[in-house]
C-alpha cells in the first residue's frame, strides 16, 4: 500500500509540474509575441515591472482590490490618440485552496488630466449583476433611465459624486454603446480604464483593441462636462 501510494503521489507531482511548465512555456511564447508586436503599435514594452513605479499609483479601483496574488504582466507603455495609455495583463486569484481559480484580462487605461473623475466602475448589466447587496457594493440606480439601468450595473464609492458625473450625455453615449462589446469601464482621478472581464487579447487582435479602447477613452472624455478631449 506504501508503494502503491508513493507511485501515486510521485504520478501527481509529476502532472503538476508539467501542467506549470506547459503553463509558463505559453506565458513566455505571449510575452515574446507582446513585446515584437509593442513596437508595430508605437508601445514600448516594459514587462512585469513598470519603469517608472508611478504609472502604477493610480490603478485604485475595484478591479485593483479583487482577490489575491495580484500581477501585471506584458506592461506596454505610450500614447494613442493623443492620450497617454498604459496596456497591460493583469490577474489575481479569486478563491482559496481547491477552490480557486486565476482571473486575467488585458486592460487599457488612458489619462486626461483635464479630468477628476470619482472612483466608479460600470459593467454590462444582467439580473444577477443587480440583486442588490449580493456581489459586492449597492449599484447606483438611475430610475428615470430604464434603458440605462437594464445595461449596466453602476457603482462608486461616493454616490454623489458619480451622480454628478453621470450626466444625461454620458449616460447617453453608454445607451449607444453596442451591447455585444462587453466592456467594464472604472475610472478615478485623471485616469480611466477599459477591459472585458476575465478576457486576455490574443496579441495578433491588441492593435485593434488599443484602437477601439482608445476611441471610447477619448468620446467618454468628450462627453464630460466642461471638457474637451
Amino acid at each position: 500500500m506504501d508503494t502503491e501510494n508513493l507511485v501515486i503521489g510521485g504520478i501527481g507531482v509529476a502532472i503538476v509540474a508539467i501542467v506549470i511548465w506547459i503553463s509558463m512555456r505559453r506565458a513566455k511564447k505571449r510575452s515574446g509575441e507582446v513585446a515584437a508586436l509593442a513596437q508595430t503599435i508605437g508601445m514600448s514594452f516594459e514587462g512585469e515591472k513598470w519603469s517608472d513605479p508611478t504609472r502604477s499609483q493610480d490603478l485604485t479601483t475595484q478591479l485593483f482590490r479583487k482577490g489575491s496574488s495580484r500581477r501585471f504582466v506584458n506592461i506596454m507603455t505610450g500614447t494613442s490618440q493623443g492620450m497617454p495609455a498604459r496596456l497591460f495583463d493583469y490577474a489575481f486569484v479569486e478563491g482559496s485552496n481547491a477552490q480557486s481559480r486565476t482571473v486575467q484580462q488585458t486592460v487599457a487605461a488612458y489619462d486626461n488630466p483635464a479630468v477628476s473623475l470619482p472612483e466608479f466602475a460600470i459593467t454590462p448589466g444582467s439580473l444577477l449583476r443587480n440583486l442588490d447587496g449580493l456581489l459586492g457594493p449597492k449599484p447606483i440606480a438611475f430610475n428615470t433611465n430604464p434603458e440605462f439601468a437594464r445595461r449596466y450595473r453602476l457603482t462608486g464609492s461616493d454616490e454623489a459624486a458619480v451622480r454628478a458625473l453621470f450626466v444625461p450625455d454620458v449616460i447617453a453615449y453608454f445607451e449607444s454603446l453596442d451591447p455585444a462589446g462587453n466592456w467594464t469601464i472604472e475610472g478615478t482621478g485623471h485616469t480611466v480604464l477599459i477591459y472585458r472581464a476575465n478576457k486576455r487579447v490574443a496579441p495578433a487582435e491588441l492593435a485593434k483593441f488599443l484602437d477601439d479602447t482608445s476611441s471610447r477613452a477619448r468620446t467618454f472624455f468628450s462627453h464630460l462636462p466642461g471638457v474637451v478631449a
